[in-house]
């Protein structure tokens, strides 16, 4: 089997798995496993197609858990992830 076309299938069967579980985590490893095919495609040898997919994954995977809006600042991380600035009132406790 050509490079190319397993990663081309093993990127599909990563795609139709997310469609199916709504998972997506799937769905970014899927894009990852095309660009590993256009890697193929160009004729790198496999350990490129599969840095390069790697990379491809891990880049979209950080990119995807950052917090939404550029320049987020710290006290808008620390309240995605549940921390409060102030101590809440003892009446909310």
């Amino acid at each position: 089997m050509q490079p190319v076309l397993a990663w081309l299938l093993a990127g599909l069967l990563l795609v139709v798995v997310e469609l199916m579980t709504g998972s997506f985590y799937l769905l970014i490893l899927g894009i990852a496993a095309g660009i590993g095919s256009v890697v193929a495609y160009v004729g790198q040898p496999f350990w490129m197609q599969a840095l390069v997919a790697a990379i491809a994954a891990t880049s979209s995977l950080i990119f995807a858990m950052l917090p939404k809006g550029a320049g987020a600042s710290l006290s808008a991380r620390a309240h995605a992830v549940g921390v409060q600035d102030e101590p809440a009132p003892v009446s909310q406790i």
